[in-house]
């Protein structure tokens, strides 16, 4: 099992979940469909969706996970597609 992944600390304000987080979630869906692993990002600006960017690694491939093995079961977990 996993002993650690490397985050920042939590902070100590509260955030709010956008109104439109269903919105959010559901063109993550789509943007994402044609990937095997991805992180959308968006900002929720005046009331308006804005789309940030996509992201195919965690931690921009450089985070740290203790044991090191996990990495591989980790990795098991994507289902990548034929060459």
């Amino acid at each position: 099992m996993c002993e650690e992944i490397s985050y920042p600390k939590e902070l100590e304000i509260v955030l709010k979940k956008p109104e439109q987080l269903g919105e959010m979630i559901e063109l993550s869906r789509i943007i994402s469909s044609n990937f095997p692993h991805a992180r959308i990002d968006f900002y929720y600006v005046n009331k308006k969706i804005i789309f940030g960017e996509i992201t195919f690694f965690h931690q921009s491939g450089v985070g740290r996970i203790k044991p090191s093995e996990f990495e591989n079961v980790m990795g098991e977990w994507l289902i990548l597609p034929p060459k």
